[in-house]
């Protein structure tokens, strides 16, 4: 998916989507992390879709970046 990148449009967003749906909490974060780093136009809502992002409640690396960004923390 990263070397796709090199040649084409790849949406990390939908990639960490995909991953996180699958189970794949680390690579979805891989690919939410890039998503930031190219500024990409739906992570904003990344914190607000609580139910959408209930796996990653806890994870320290999803907490970072929703930090980052400035979005609220998930509730309890």
């Amino acid at each position: 998916d990263e070397e796709a990148a090199k040649e084409r449009y790849v949406d990390f967003d939908i990639l960490g989507y995909r991953n996180l749906e699958l189970g794949h909490y680390d690579k979805a974060m891989d690919y939410y992390e890039k998503a930031y780093e190219i500024h990409h136009p739906n992570l904003p809502y990344f914190g607000g879709l609580a139910n959408d992002y209930e796996q990653l409640r806890e994870n320290p690396r999803y907490i970072a970046l929703l930090k980052k960004m400035n979005l609220p923390l998930p509730a309890d």
